[in-house]
């Protein structure tokens, strides 16, 4: 599968170019074979990626677990959600907000998955209600050398770059908030995985790619 799909971006995606708009079109060929997984594709998949990070020592190690609630067609976290905050764990969810006009990323604790509404796009968010705590999380050295950051995108390459969908979210965190880079996993399913992407300056590379 990741053969096929190297050739596919080597002839087509691959010639020499603006980054952006190669991206761009990586983006849109990508997002459309993950929709096209099949049910029993998705069901081994998201089972074989649940039990590898639950196994990561990174994770075993962690205090907090900064995920996400998945969207569309990525694959399934909710497994890992679960065994998050069943084994003790703080786990964090994202939150897309506003500051000063801006919209920027932020990770809130939750404490069950019951807490979640939609929100930014319709992806499921700590509510406004949840956040009455305000329990943001707080990066320090300390605070994120106990905590694994595991995150969604579209294309992923063997030496960690990711292609996301966009918005530069997570490169905003990654170089802002979380510059930790031992502490990142990103997973998807296997057709998401390249030998090589496109990438530029500001991307931010992950530790880790699991694609299963």
């Amino acid at each position: 599968m990741a053969g096929s799909m190297t050739d596919i971006v080597n002839k087509r995606g691959g010639e020499p170019g603006n980054p952006a708009v190669r991206k761009k079109e990586l983006r849109k060929r990508i997002l459309a074979m993950r929709d096209a997984l099949t049910e029993a594709e998705r069901s081994s998949s998201e089972k074989k990626v649940t039990d590898a990070v639950l196994h990561l020592p990174e994770f075993l190690a962690s205090d907090s677990v900064l995920g996400f609630a998945s969207y569309g067609s990525e694959i399934g976290t909710e497994k890992i959600l679960l065994a998050s905050l069943k084994g003790g764990k703080k786990v964090y969810l994202p939150k897309i907000v506003s500051l000063g006009g801006v919209e920027t990323m932020e990770f809130y604790r939750v404490r069950s998955l019951e807490e979640l509404k939609p929100g930014y796009r319709g992806i499921l968010e700590p509510s406004l209600e949840s956040l009455n705590e305000e329990e943001p999380f707080l990066c320090t050295e300390a605070s994120a050398c106990r905590a694994l950051l595991i995150m969604p995108g579209v294309v992923f390459d063997r030496h960690g770059h990711r292609i996301g969908y966009g918005k530069g979210f997570y490169d905003r965190f990654l170089s802002e908030k979380f510059p930790f880079w031992e502490r990142t996993v990103a997973i998807g399913f296997p057709c998401q995985l390249l030998s090589e992407i496109p990438h530029e300056a500001h991307d931010k590379p992950v530790s880790r790619i699991i694609c299963l």
